[in-house]
């Protein structure tokens, strides 16, 4: 019992989220910055209903990551892969189930990548631990 990492793999799957100059400005960015702050209130809500987490004999936490890498504008002038975006996000499945949780909504994905396929030079905008019963 205790915490039981979820390993990142080559093949797992982002997804590619574009955004426009109204998503930027509707606030789809910033959102995803609150994620942190949500995970931490979950978090002690757990240590309050089980104890301290690494040490419970109760239960077994899986603790994975949810992660937002981005490719701003300027990344994006030699290709046209992408569309006509402001910027775009790769976003994983853990990261997507949080929005969805913690009601954020994200514009509706335009394609996945696994991660051994990413782009170089991403900007990560989150990568924040989230734990699960």
């Amino acid at each position: 019992m205790g915490v039981e990492e979820v390993q990142r793999l080559q093949d797992d799957k982002l997804a590619v989220i574009g955004l426009t100059s109204r998503d930027i400005i509707s606030g789809a960015e910033l959102r995803l910055l609150e994620m942190p702050i949500k995970v931490i209130e979950e978090s002690s809500r757990l240590v309050e209903k089980y104890g301290a987490l690494s040490r419970s004999n109760q239960i077994t936490i899986r603790r994975s990551w949810a992660e937002v890498y981005f490719l701003s504008p300027f990344d994006m002038i030699e290709t046209d892969t992408y569309g006509d975006y402001q910027t775009v996000l790769f976003v994983n499945e853990t990261a997507l189930a949080a929005c969805r949780q913690y009601g954020y909504s994200l514009p509706t994905p335009i394609g996945s990548v696994t991660r051994r396929d990413l782009p170089n030079d991403l900007g990560t905008l989150l990568t924040c631990p989230i734990m699960h019963l």
